[in-house]
């Protein structure tokens, strides 16, 4: 005998993916196309050439959504990027150092407007000059992330490499000395003397979150404080690659990060401190709700925030089978189908269509076909030495 389980009718759902080009001129081209090609282009030489390539990333969001993380393959960054609906699109793109000393450092970032329309190509253009390094200075000692890198400075410590100022000479001349102390600052270095004045003190920071100066003013305090940002919550299908991509938001400084899954199921997480975690969902009977915690760290100031996970179940397939799966009788007996295991995973009503196959059909006249089991007596054979083969089939739904 044989046995079916029901039919899965999967629809095909077309719309438009982010695809791209770049040239070998200084402007580099991304090309929105609707034939699933990947989103490529060059990493900018300003940065590759002042860092390790082990140690830099990039990354991808349309407006103010996820990050998604692309992949660097020597000169090139790429990712596909699916199920993006037609209309206007602000598209980000970061390069990121993070080599385990500092934290994640932001080396550079470029933001354009593409508008996104359905079976046509639209094309997005930037160039080298779009991007600037020296907006990035976690440390505000004017010398930029990428710059300090290079340097072999700490970009995190504004006394490295050691500041400098201006000074005048009696016969006013001016000469680069270390910076001297001034009776307010609070700042003092034991280099060589130079002039100093008894109440002025300069100090300028590159733009970033807003400050506060100390009654001295030789002190800059951010009044923004850190804030873990761990995305929105989502839903996704059995299967899935999940990747959650956290921020450090009024980040000044080195920056770690740390994952936790909030449940007790057993999960396989990868990258649980850096700052994009991923897993792969797991088959489940019933949808299932994952909470994970991200918590930022800069010195002694740290922020958690919580982002939750829905798993969608799907309808699994009813399973059916026979034991034995063939049986003899003789001519003219009453003979009864029962399935030796039927039964839904998720314990949903079933139903059972029972059927003759095509192969050597007869006709039997009282055939049950809508049970759980078949009842239906053998015919007549012609003679002793005649044999008749019949083959039922049960297809059983949910």
């Amino acid at each position: 005998m044989t046995f079916s389980a029901r039919t899965l009718v999967v629809a095909l759902v077309l719309s438009s993916l982010l695809g791209g080009c770049f040239n070998s001129s200084e402007k580099q081209a991304w090309n929105v196309e609707p034939d699933g090609q990947k989103s490529q282009f060059a990493v900018p030489q300003k940065v590759s050439n002042k860092v390790e390539a082990e140690y830099l990333s990039a990354r991808v969001r349309l407006d103010d959504g996820e990050w998604q993380p692309l992949t660097i393959d020597g000169s090139m960054a790429t990712r596909r990027m699916e199920n993006i609906a037609a209309g206007d699109y602000t598209i980000t793109i970061q390069f990121v150092y993070n080599n385990g000393i500092y934290g994640e450092l932001i080396l550079a970032s470029v933001s354009k407007v593409v508008n996104i329309v359905a079976g046509q190509s639209s094309r997005i253009e930037f160039s080298e000059d779009d991007y600037d390094l020296s907006l990035f200075d976690d440390d505000r000692d004017g010398i930029s992330n990428a710059e300090e890198i290079s340097l072999g400075s700490d970009p995190t410590d504004p006394m490295d490499p050691a500041p400098v100022q201006l000074s005048s000479s009696s016969d006013g001349v001016s000469s680069q000395d270390p910076i001297s102390s001034s009776s307010d600052a609070g700042i003092s270095s034991s280099a060589a003397p130079s002039s100093s004045s008894s109440s002025s003190v300069v100090s300028s920071a590159s733009s970033g979150p807003a400050a506060s100066s100390s009654s001295d003013g030789g002190i800059v305090v951010p009044t923004n404080p850190l804030t873990a940002n761990a995305g929105e919550d989502r839903v996704a299908q059995e299967g899935e690659l999940i990747e959650l991509i956290g921020e450090a938001l009024n980040a000044t400084g080195s920056v770690t990060y740390s994952w936790q899954y909030l449940g007790d199921e057993t999960l396989v997480l990868e990258g649980a401190q850096t700052s994009t975690l991923s897993f792969t969902a797991g088959d489940y009977l019933t949808d299932q709700t994952f909470t994970f915690e991200l918590t930022v760290s800069q010195g002694d100031e740290s922020d958690s925030d919580t982002v939750v996970v829905t798993v969608e179940a799907d309808n699994d397939a009813p399973i059916v089978s026979f034991f034995p799966v063939e049986r003899t009788a003789t001519p003219n007996t009453e003979i009864t189908l029962t399935p030796f295991e039927h039964r839904d995973p998720e314990a949903q009503p079933l139903s059972y269509s029972w059927s003759q196959s095509m192969l050597n059909p007869v006709v039997i006249d009282d055939f049950s076909a809508d049970n759980e089991t078949a009842t239906f007596t053998t015919p007549s054979l012609s003679s002793a030495s005649e044999t008749l083969e019949l083959t039922f089939e049960l297809t059983v739904s949910d």
